[in-house]
């Protein structure tokens, strides 16, 4: 739950925070489509967390994009292998608190 609320609170925040910037600065031009601009840039995030790393996004959610989309769990985990291969960046380090 805290995952899925913080995708959403920090999409929400970047747009009040560019809205408040262009408030006090007018001089600065409107984003033309910017909620698109914000959607694509969300999923992105999203889809490379479902993508790469799995272990952090709530199970549920992964389970539901896997559910309803095209690629297999094999296919996926080759996608893993190959992005992380030996002489690449290595395998992504669990996160720190």
């Amino acid at each position: 739950f805290r995952h899925t609320c913080a995708i959403y609170t920090m999409a929400r925040a970047v747009q009040v925070l560019f809205n408040r910037f262009r408030k006090r600065h007018p001089e600065i031009p409107a984003v033309p489509h910017g909620d698109s601009l914000l959607f694509i840039l969300s999923s992105a995030q999203i889809m490379f967390a479902y993508a790469l790393r799995p272990d952090t996004i709530p199970e549920s959610y992964y389970t539901f994009i896997r559910k309803i989309g095209p690629m297999t769990e094999s296919q996926l985990q080759s996608v893993r292998d190959r992005t992380y291969a030996p002489g690449g960046r290595g395998p992504p380090q669990p996160l720190t608190a």
